[in-house]
């Protein structure tokens, strides 16, 4: 009988690539959401948007735009998270007839509306912006494969770590009564007298 002849294997691809894999995936992931992180979403009686970017700090920024909300223009921020990561809600528009408007004439009030009222649109941007995170890991993954499969699953991994990591992170550590220790002040181009202890109806 002729001995068998075993095919070659194929040689291992050098460990540091593992750690490129996961690095590539990470960022991906984090460039996903600055591009992608953001939506549109009606919260009565305001309309809105809702964007994330990665940040050196967890912070929450509201901002009142002018003329189209009928309210005077205001932004507040607090480091209201840990997690490396900027939120931001910006009205666009609103009913100024509302009874609600009056409650959120601080940034501590609005903050509480938003957690009465805002969820479903909260949930539906924390998803929108987990999904764009994990396609950014996985084409991140494809960009440096050179054909192995293996570092897009890899990058992919990295990916669901990072936004599972981040929306742990926020969850537990958010705290919204930050807000209450801060005032809206003017945005660039705003009147000079404009009140800086809360935004007032105007319509």
């Amino acid at each position: 009988m002729e001995p068998s002849v075993l095919a070659p294997r194929k040689p291992k691809p050098p460990k540091w690539w593992v750690a490129v894999t996961l690095a590539a995936g990470v960022v991906g992931s984090f460039a996903a959401i600055a591009i992608a992180g953001k939506g549109s979403y009606e919260v009565p009686p305001f309309t809105m948007d809702l964007s994330a970017r990665p940040a050196p700090a967890g912070k929450t920024e509201f901002e009142f735009k002018p003329s189209a909300t009928g309210l005077s223009p205001g932004f507040a921020e607090a480091g209201t998270h840990a997690a490396p990561l900027a939120f931001r809600v910006t009205v666009t528009g609103a009913n100024a007839l509302d009874s609600d408007i009056a409650r959120t004439a601080t940034p501590g009030g609005f903050q509480d509306f938003m957690t009465e009222n805002g969820k479903d649109a909260v949930r539906s941007f924390a998803i929108k912006v987990g999904l764009a995170s994990l396609v950014g890991s996985l084409l991140a993954g494809a960009a440096i494969s050179m054909g192995r499969w293996q570092r897009v699953v890899g990058s992919l991994i990295a990916g669901v770590l990072t936004i599972a990591t981040l929306g742990g992170i926020t969850a537990a550590t958010y705290d919204g009564d930050e807000f209450k220790k801060t005032n809206f002040r003017p945005t660039t181009g705003a009147p000079v007298d404009l009140p800086t202890d809360g935004i007032i109806p105007t319509g």
